[in-house]
Formats: C-alpha cells, structure tokens, sequence
C-alpha cells in the first residue's frame, strides 16, 4: 500500500473517533441519565452519517455485498431517523456543527478510496457508528425520560444490534479474502 492510501487510512480512522464524538458520551458514565433532547440530536447526527456513508458506498463499493449492506443501511436508517424525530416531537435540540464538520471530512477521505481499500475503510466507519449508536440507544432506554423515546430506543436496539453483526462479518469475509 503506497504513502498515500496508509495517511488516508490514517486520517480515516482518526476521524471515524472523532465522528461519533456525539454518541461516544454516552460511554462517559451509564449511571448518568441522558437529556433526552442530546438523545434525539446525537441519535439523528449518528443516523444521518450512516446515511451519507452509505449513498457514498452504493457508488463505490466493490464488494456487492456492501453495496447490498449500504442500501439497506440508507433505507433503515433513515426510517430510523423519521421514527426519533417524530417521537421526539417538541424538544428542542440542535447539531453540533463541528460533528457535521468532522463527517464531511470523513466522506471526503473516505470518497477518494477505490476498491477493497474503499470497502474496509466504509465498513471500519459504519462498524464505529453502530458500536457507538448501541451505547447510546441503551442508555436512553435505562434513562431517558420522554416515553416515546425511550420506546424508540429499546424497539430499535436489536436491529442496530443487528446491522453492527452484519457489519462485522463484512469485515471479517473482507479480511479472508486477502
């Protein structure tokens, strides 16, 4: 692999740390309850990155099963997003911009991928987003207090569950095949 895809690598898995910077706090402490309000802006900014990833990889993804995993990911999760937004109907919460900063620097590194090498790097993102996306869905079903939230977050745990398996065999089928 020349210099140049290793710094891509490089900068991508940096960024894919910072990208779900958002989700990550719900690592911080589990005993904390979450604001439902940070809850429904980090769940939809986590939803909306996978999204984006995901219209990126249908075009470039040269294994056709990522591409088959990618179009899925945009229909589930942006029926996902829909879910939380509705239920979480008037509360007040914004984006942070510099997450939505950090994501278009990961599509801009991950865009100019090509190959396997595209491939790896989409599903090591994807993988970070929904590891993440688990850990915050649960901490807003043990201590959230909007209602339609937290019934949001604990429906949709096992299909996040799911997508972070099927990501993770990806990666690994990817890796056998070297």
């Amino acid at each position: 692999m020349n210099n140049v895809n290793k710094r891509l690598r490089l900068g991508l898995a940096v960024a894919a740390l910072v990208l779900c910077l958002s989700a990550a706090r719900a690592d911080q402490e589990q005993a904390e309850p979450i604001l439902d309000s940070q809850f429904l802006a980090d769940a939809t900014t986590s939803g909306n990155t996978a999204v984006q990833l995901s219209k990126l990889a249908v075009e470039q993804a040269d294994n056709a099963k990522v591409k088959a995993f990618a179009h899925k990911q945009i229909k589930e999760r942006t029926a996902l997003n829909d879910k939380i937004v509705d239920a979480g109907r008037g509360l007040k919460f914004g984006v942070d911009l510099v997450l939505e900063k950090e994501r278009q620097t990961n599509y801009d590194q991950l865009s100019k991928l090509q190959g396997a090498d595209f491939d790896r790097e989409y599903l090591k993102l994807i993988i970070d987003c929904h590891e993440k996306a688990v850990t915050l869905f649960e901490r807003e079903a043990k201590t959230g207090t909007n209602a339609d939230l937290i019934e949001v977050a604990g429906d949709s745990l096992p299909k996040i569950k799911e997508h972070l398996k099927e990501a993770r065999a990806l990666r690994d089928g990817l890796k056998e095949k070297k």
